[in-house]
């Protein structure tokens, strides 16, 4: 597991001021099949704007290639100005009623309006957006204060579950025995070949797929079941999709505390993230 210094995790905890990290983590598509009014999105960022939490990470795909409209010619405009209607101008609306909030942006390999459609992924083009987001790329791992994040942003989960990789024997559930795989392979996509027809991999880039560390927080969205649960001591979440087809989905909302100076002690401590963290799914 990953250790910090304690002197950089007391560090932390004075510029909170003992308060918890909010973080809420969304994955597109962004709006439903039966339109592009991006309904959805419109209402999670009202929601943002109430509770204005610390972080807000938003995955794409932003403008879907699989939507119906997109597929049948019907949308007339381009994938630029689509991302611009929908996505920029209301982050810059919401950025400036919540400035406190860090925005995160991380694409798809099915974002239309993002050049690199392979896997992995540099970020988005930061053109046009408002300077306070950050765009990371895919798949990710990075640091909020002490805590190691790392983000797979294709549907790695579905992948294995037809790979049979669910079946490996062990007495934990079957999702868990998926990422158990992931995290024991230490690989952001353990399958070769990759699946047909879901992925382009770039294999030039093959090495930004390889765990670094064991994050204290793995976030793989996927079109199977949301969850949320502790596996090798290590925070993963499916925070569901933001649309499916017809219907509204679902985001996760993470609440952090922060770690007791009790257990900080030595010169480096582990994090223990799974100790003190709260995960909701929620429906939007």
């Amino acid at each position: 597991m990953y250790r910090t210094p304690t002197n950089e995790i007391i560090d932390h905890n004075k510029n909170l001021n003992g308060k918890p990290l909010s973080i809420v983590i969304a994955t597109g598509p962004y709006t439903l099949e039966t339109g592009f009014e991006y309904e959805p999105l419109r209402e999670l960022i009202k929601k943002m704007a109430q509770e204005k939490p610390d972080i807000l990470i938003l995955m794409g795909p932003f403008v879907d290639e699989d939507h119906p409209m997109i597929q049948n010619g019907e949308v007339s405009n381009t994938p630029g100005e689509l991302f611009k209607k929908f996505i920029t101008l209301p982050l810059a609306a919401f950025i400036k009623s919540s400035p406190k909030t860090k925005v995160i942006m991380i694409p798809s390999t099915k974002d239309i309006c993002h050049e690199y459609l392979s896997f992995p992924q540099p970020p988005l083009d930061k053109a046009g957006l408002p300077k306070e987001v950050t765009c990371l790329c895919n798949p990710v791992q990075y640091r909020v204060n002490e805590i190691l994040f790392a983000v797979s942003n294709v549907d790695l989960l579905f992948h294995l579950s037809r790979d049979g990789t669910e079946r490996v024997p062990g007495g934990t559930d079957r999702m868990s025995r998926m990422v158990h795989h992931v995290l024991t392979q230490r690989h952001l996509y353990p399958l070769f070949p990759p699946a047909i027809g879901e992925v382009n991999m770039d294999l030039k880039h093959s090495s930004s797929l390889e765990l670094k560390n064991t994050p204290d927080i793995l976030i793989l969205p996927s079109k199977l079941k949301y969850f949320a649960k502790v596996v090798d001591r290590v925070v993963c979440i499916n925070p569901g999709y933001l649309c499916k087809s017809h219907a509204s989905g679902t985001y996760a909302k993470m609440t952090i505390h922060p770690l007791s100076q009790k257990l900080a002690q030595g010169r480096d401590t582990e994090n223990l993230v799974y100790q003190r963290t709260r995960v909701d799914i929620i429906k939007i």
